[in-house]
């Protein structure tokens, strides 16, 4: 089934989804951006979820964003991936206790 908005729908759950709150952090490049969401699980668990978007604006002059990507923006969004990747690497190897 075709969604208007381009975007698949979420699965239905009773619990709000890790991208209901605020980024742990967030790295655009122009239109682009990743954003990190931290979800806490049961016994101190984290888990992270990785959010790539590009922005445009829609037929109405706003704002909206997808997951959609154009051709030309895959060099660009793999580097924001990296860029991502190493934030993640870099505050794992550091640990709670280490400055």
């Amino acid at each position: 089934m075709a969604h208007a908005n381009d975007e698949a729908p979420r699965p239905a759950s009773p619990q709000p989804d890790a991208t209901s709150s605020a980024p742990s952090f967030k790295l655009k490049d122009g239109p682009l951006s990743v954003s990190v969401f931290a979800k806490s699980k049961r016994q101190g668990e984290v888990h992270l979820f990785v959010v790539p978007e590009r922005a445009y604006r829609n037929k109405d002059k706003q704002w909206v964003s997808t997951h959609i990507l154009h051709e030309e923006d895959l060099l660009r969004m793999s580097l924001l991936l990296m860029k991502t990747y190493a934030q993640l690497r870099h505050k794992t190897e550091e640990g709670p206790g280490s400055k």
